[in-house]
């Protein structure tokens, strides 16, 4: 069957399984409103905009309609500079249908970044995975486990709150793993716990006509020297028709300003939004999806300030630095099947511009 919200069998199925969980809280947990479960739940809480949680660990209540998934998680040391990829599988079986036209992601102090992406099924990541793994990974955890992902949702802000287009959404199925990156630089003098939590919003029945789909645009040709500032511009066309709705800045800690531009046709050179802080100031959304034809794209700066005593390059740990722009979107074309829009650049043109090429799958682990 097909569903947007769990059947009454499914809903049984939840609720024994958040009794299990129940039963299996810490005395940790206890303190901590909504527990760590390393399952899914049925939502029984309010969750969404009005409900931003607050305080050191994981306080996001689950959806009234939806699902609420949780990682196990794990300690990091003082000091230490961790990453992770925690799979957890969803409720139900294949025939149960999930539509998730928005995502709430959650995590506890001290992270660098959250990504929570879903294996797609039968690829090779499905193959190399199993529900209650994790393993240490980098390159935002793609690499973990080989191709096959769908990221759901990614952020450098202990909470974040996407809400999709109208008629843009995810399909996922029951039994479908779900991959918690996260990555940790625990910079207190105690050890801290890295857990993470997912609420998946149901759809309407019917209303989901649009797949979303992300783009990484990613400029390896970085080198900020010790002690001094640069700046690094990029430019990715796209290769269809599409129409982007959300914008992603992605540096570290030495990142300042990030200009976005579009790229090509008339709009060439028309500034879309500035970022003035790696952290706080990341996503942009726009006001309506915008038509982006193929053969346009985007050119992106990122600025930096090394007040290190060592040269800075792209790099995948919190110590490194990255320029990336990333972006939500959907096919513009109805009928017309998705293609990769991720492009990589690795050096500067006579004009001081990187032009990326397109790099199908750059998301999907073959990067670095």
């Amino acid at each position: 069957m097909s569903v947007s919200k769990p059947t009454r069998s499914l809903l049984g199925a939840l609720a024994i399984a958040s009794s299990l969980v129940a039963m299996g809280c810490s005395s940790s947990d206890a303190a901590d409103p909504a527990g760590s479960t390393g399952a899914a739940g049925a939502g029984s809480g309010t969750g969404g905009a009005g409900s931003v949680p607050t305080g050191p660990g994981l306080s996001l209540s689950p959806p009234e309609d939806g699902l609420q998934v949780r990682s196990v998680g794990t300690t990091i040391p003082v000091g230490e500079d961790q990453e992770f990829c925690e799979v957890v599988a969803l409720p139900g079986s294949p025939s149960d249908v999930y539509t998730i036209d928005r995502v709430e992601i959650q995590m506890t102090e001290y992270s660098h970044h959250l990504n929570v992406r879903a294996i797609v099924p039968g690829t090779e990541a499905d193959q190399n995975s199993t529900a209650g793994q994790r393993v240490p990974c980098r390159n935002n955890g793609t690499n973990a486990f080989g191709e096959g992902f769908a990221t759901l949702s990614m952020s450098q802000q202990r909470y974040n709150d996407t809400a999709f287009p109208e008629g843009v959404g995810l399909r996922l199925v029951g039994g479908q793993k779900i991959v918690f990156n996260y990555h940790y630089l625990n910079s207190s003098t105690e050890p801290v716990e890295a857990r993470a939590a997912v609420n998946l919003h149901f759809a309407e029945p019917g209303s989901v006509r649009k797949d979303m789909h992300r783009f990484g645009m990613y400029n390896f040709g970085i080198s900020i020297p010790s002690r001094s500032q640069a700046k690094f511009t990029m430019e990715c066309r796209v290769s269809q028709d599409i129409r982007i709705w959300n914008l992603i800045r992605h540096t570290h800690k030495w990142g300042t300003d990030f200009h976005t531009w579009y790229a090509g046709g008339a709009r060439d050179g028309e500034l879309i939004f500035t970022s003035t802080d790696w952290e706080l100031n990341q996503d942009h959304q726009l006001a309506d999806p915008v038509l982006i034809p193929a053969g346009q794209g985007f050119r992106f700066e990122c600025n930096f300030d090394n007040t290190t005593e060592r040269d800075l390059g792209f790099g995948v740990t919190a110590e490194d630095e990255m320029c990336i722009l990333y972006g939500q979107w959907f096919v513009a074309n109805d009928g017309e099947a998705p293609l990769s829009q991720d492009c990589v650049g690795v050096a500067p043109g006579a004009d001081g511009i990187t032009q990326g090429a397109p790099c199908a799958g750059c998301a999907d682990g073959k990067l670095f």
